[in-house]
């Protein structure tokens, strides 16, 4: 009986600030994060998370919900995608984890430059401007906001990974 070939799998790390910022930003609203108490005391704003950045004529932004469903193990990636005129933003609307997986490069992903991050409750990201990406990976059938660019026909590029690549989920991640 012929054995299947082996894929090979990438770690998935816990996000930090400094972690994710070759990418872009990672958004939370906690106690380290700028905030100030609005509407007569009863709302703390917490302000400047993250700028939406565009470039391109009439570039404006546009606001999404994304209704994604929950990955289960083996999650096989085959390939990746990014957005060259502008950021991408991804809040989880329910507050439950998901997986960001990023790379470097110019024209094609630099599949040398792979990392996956668990994006825990509560937090989001900003992705930066050209940043390869897989598509949203959702550790539970969620809702996300997205805010982006308006024009996805110009804004995006899509690469096939040369070979599938298996996420290595940390034990106590839902599969």
């Amino acid at each position: 009986m012929a054995t299947l070939p082996e894929i090979p799998e990438l770690p998935v790390e816990q996000v930090s600030r400094s972690s994710f910022a070759p990418f872009g930003d990672l958004i939370e609203a906690d106690e380290a994060t700028a905030f100030d108490t609005i509407n007569a005391g009863t709302t703390r704003r917490f302000t400047d998370l993250t700028r939406i950045r565009l470039s391109g004529d009439n570039a404006q932004a546009s606001v999404h919900i994304y209704r994604a469903a929950a990955v289960h193990e083996p999650v096989e990636l085959r390939q990746l995608e990014r957005h060259p005129h502008g950021s991408q933003l991804f809040m989880p609307l329910q507050g439950q984890a998901f997986i960001a997986v990023v790379a470097d490069g110019d024209a094609v992903p630099d599949a040398g430059t792979l990392r996956a991050f668990l994006v825990s409750a509560g937090r989001g990201i900003n992705l930066g401007p050209g940043v390869w990406h897989h598509p949203l990976l959702s550790l539970a059938d969620s809702d996300f906001l997205v805010v982006e660019r308006a024009d996805p026909a110009h804004n995006l590029e899509e690469h096939a990974l040369p070979a599938p690549l298996r996420l290595a989920l940390p034990p106590g991640i839902p599969s």
